[in-house]
């Protein structure tokens, strides 16, 4: 009769911990895609911070000869 008790509790110490895991791995995913991004936009500015420095006279795009 004790065997359904020992099963839930095992059952769910195996939900917990899973429960556990994925929360870590959402947290290391979430750091992750933050460097990620983080790299992304400083490279962006990386680019484009010369780019007006640069273009010479005025904001036009057409080159000047």
């Amino acid at each position: 009769m004790s065997q359904p008790i020992v099963r839930r509790s095992k059952n769910w110490q195996f939900s917990h911990a899973a429960a556990a895991m994925g929360a870590f791995w959402e947290k290391v995913e979430s750091r992750r895609m933050e460097r990620i991004r983080q790299l992304f936009v400083a490279g962006t500015r990386a680019i484009v911070a010369p780019a007006p420095a640069s273009s010479g006279a005025g904001g036009s795009l057409r080159p000047s000869f």
